[in-house]
C-alpha cells in the first residue's frame, strides 16, 4: 500500500501545482467590457513609474485610480463600454487630461501620455486625436454603435441579425426561410464562406447558441442594444464554440442621464 502511494506521489504533486497555477491566473476574457492601457513617459521619452492615472466614465461618473509600474505602464481592464476621461498626474509635472476616449466592446484602447516639467500647477487637455489603430491583437471585427443601429432602417426592429448585412464579408444564406429550425437552415450570419451554421452568439457575455441549429436562442430589440459586434476572423480561444463568425450583443445599462 505504501509503495503504491509513493508511486503516485509525483502525479499528485503535479496536479496540485497545476491547480494552483491555473487558479491564480488572471481572467483574460472581456466579452462584455473593454480595456484602457498605455505608457507614461517624460519629455525625453524615459518611462515614468509612480504616475497617478485616473480613469473616469463620462456616462456614469465611476472612477478607477491606477499607478504606473516600474516601466511606466498602466492597465485598466474590464471597463464598461462607453466614453472615458483619463488623467495622468505627478508632482512637479504637468497634469495631462485626455477626454472622450471611447472604450468599445471586446477591445483594448492604447493611450499613452507624455508629461513635461511644470514650474506651477498646470493642466494640459489633449483633444483631436486620430482614431486608434488596433495594435494589441489581430482580430478582424466590425462594430455598430447604438447611434448607428438606430439610424439604420430595419424591417424587424426586434431582430439584431440583419445588422450584420452591412459588414464586409457578409453572405446571404442560400437556404430560404433562414433562422428556421424546421428548414434546418442555420443562422443568417454567414461570413467569408464559413457557413450559416458555424456562427456563435453571445448577449451580455452569456452564450446564446441554439444547440440544434446554431442559431441564436434569444433576440434583442434594436433600441436596447448599446453595441453590436461581429468577429469574422482570428478571434481568441474564449470564442471557441463555433468555427464561423462570433456575434456579440451588449445591451444598454444605467447612466447619469
Amino acid at each position: 500500500m505504501l509503495r503504491a502511494c509513493l508511486r503516485f506521489a509525483p502525479l499528485v504533486t503535479f496536479l496540485v501545482l497545476l491547480v494552483t497555477v491555473v487558479g491564480s491566473a488572471p481572467a483574460a476574457a472581456q466579452t462584455v467590457t473593454g480595456t484602457l492601457q498605455g505608457v507614461v513617459t517624460d519629455a525625453t521619452g524615459a518611462v515614468m513609474p509612480g504616475v497617478a492615472v485616473i480613469v473616469k466614465n463620462d456616462e456614469t461618473g465611476a472612477v478607477r485610480e491606477l499607478v504606473t509600474n516600474a516601466i511606466g505602464f498602466y492597465n485598466a481592464p474590464f471597463l464598461a463600454i462607453g466614453k472615458y476621461t483619463v488623467t495622468a498626474k505627478l508632482d512637479g509635472f504637468q497634469t495631462v487630461v485626455q477626454p472622450g476616449l471611447l472604450v468599445s466592446l471586446n477591445d483594448t484602447r492604447v493611450t499613452d501620455f507624455q508629461l513635461k516639467p511644470a514650474s506651477v500647477a498646470e493642466t494640459v487637455t489633449v483633444t483631436g486625436k486620430a482614431a486608434p489603430v488596433n495594435s494589441t491583437n489581430s482580430e478582424v471585427k466590425s462594430v455598430m454603435t447604438s447611434e448607428q443601429i438606430m439610424d439604420k432602417p430595419a424591417i424587424n426592429p426586434g431582430s439584431f441579425l440583419n445588422l450584420a448585412e452591412v459588414f464586409a464579408g457578409f453572405q446571404e444564406n442560400p437556404t430560404s426561410g433562414q433562422n428556421n429550425p424546421t428548414a434546418s437552415s442555420g443562422s443568417s450570419i454567414n461570413f467569408n464562406g464559413t457557413g450559416s451554421r458555424g456562427a456563435t452568439f453571445q448577449i451580455n457575455g452569456v452564450n446564446n447558441d441554439d444547440s440544434s441549429e446554431n442559431q441564436n436562442r434569444q433576440g434583442a430589440s434594436l433600441s436596447t442594444i448599446k453595441e453590436f459586434q461581429v468577429i469574422s476572423n482570428t478571434y481568441s480561444a474564449e470564442f471557441g464554440r463555433g468555427y464561423g463568425a462570433v456575434v456579440l450583443v451588449q445591451t444598454k445599462s444605467g447612466t447619469n442621464r
